[in-house]
């Protein structure tokens, strides 16, 4: 989707020195954006890749893919779990709740860090985008330790406030009392050294 695929973005960073590890399907997108071959690397669901002592893992997500009116699900979409040398992250990108959180948090035994959607929902989207609420079973499902949502205030592509979902993720967790940490766009984060304002 144009919101995580976004080609301007996309020139800047081929530029780089990155590569770029993207769902099946994807990888012509940015071929066609200009991308060189081998700065791609195309992977499967629980498909890994090692970069230097990073494993990056591609896992499941329940979504949907789109560009224009004939290409749905042409493409993959997926979430990623990071597996380095002290440290275990979670990245959920966009999708609905189901059972492969469940699936990761066992394949990988929890996670220090979850970055999970929280925004952009409808109740008729809800195959697709996590509520707040939702979000909190996948990371408990995910065996997490501290979670950081992501996917809020930033597009405005449902009708909810730009700020409902944070206000009921931590109206939510009142009762759950999970570690979750809110830094702003930009800044460093250090676990354990930086304050956040939830």
């Amino acid at each position: 989707h144009y919101d995580h695929l976004e080609k301007k973005t996309i020139k800047y960073l081929y530029k780089k020195n990155i590569i770029f590890i993207v769902p099946r399907g994807v990888d012509k997108y940015l071929i066609n954006f200009g991308c060189p071959k081998e700065k791609i690397v195309v992977m499967d669901w629980w498909d890994k890749f090692l970069y230097k002592d990073l494993e990056i893992n591609m896992t499941p997500s329940q979504h949907f893919s789109r560009r224009k009116l004939n290409d749905l699900n042409k493409s993959m979409w997926c979430s990623y779990s990071l597996i380095g040398k002290n440290k275990k992250v979670f990245f959920s990108g966009d999708g609905g709740y189901g059972k492969h959180f469940k699936k990761i948090g066992e394949r990988f035994n929890g996670f220090d860090f979850c970055f999970i959607d929280i925004g952009s929902w409808n109740e008729h989207w809800r195959q697709v985008h996590l509520f707040p609420d939702e979000a909190i079973k996948a990371f408990k499902d995910l065996k997490g330790k501290v979670m950081i949502p992501a996917h809020w205030a930033a597009y405005n592509l449902a009708l909810h406030k730009w700020n409902e979902p944070i206000k009921l993720l931590m109206k939510a967790n009142k009762k759950e009392k999970i570690n979750i940490e809110t830094p702003k766009i930009g800044q460093i984060f250090i676990p354990g050294k930086t304050k956040t304002t939830n």
